[in-house]
């Protein structure tokens, strides 16, 4: 499992990246992929109010890309990337989004 943290403005829309290449052999691929964010004080899914399904999260090459949107100034989330892969492998990317106003 990797982890890793993002910061974000409440008001920016924009593309992140999560790479599993640490962790796939060559030529091995992704072949399902969800996208999924909590909101740790509440502990519900909160996944349509901070990732943007226009465009929704995708793969390219062992590489998944999402892109994060809005956010209430002081909101954290649990962002959970999970992966399939074409050799049967079942990886997780666990990142904490904060969104702050600075």
């Amino acid at each position: 499992m990797a982890e890793g943290t993002i910061r974000k403005k409440p008001f920016e829309v924009k593309d992140y990246s999560f790479g599993f290449s640490g962790e796939l052999e060559a030529g091995e691929t992704i072949t399902l992929l969800s996208c999924v964010a909590i909101n740790p004080a509440t502990g519900t899914d909160s996944s349509e109010a901070i990732i943007s399904s226009t465009p929704a999260p995708a793969v390219i090459g062992q590489t998944v890309v999402f892109w994060l949107k809005d956010g209430m100034d002081g909101e954290r989330y649990d962002l959970r990337i999970r992966v399939e892969s074409s050799r049967g492998q079942k990886l997780e990317g666990d990142l904490d989004v904060f969104v702050v106003e600075e």
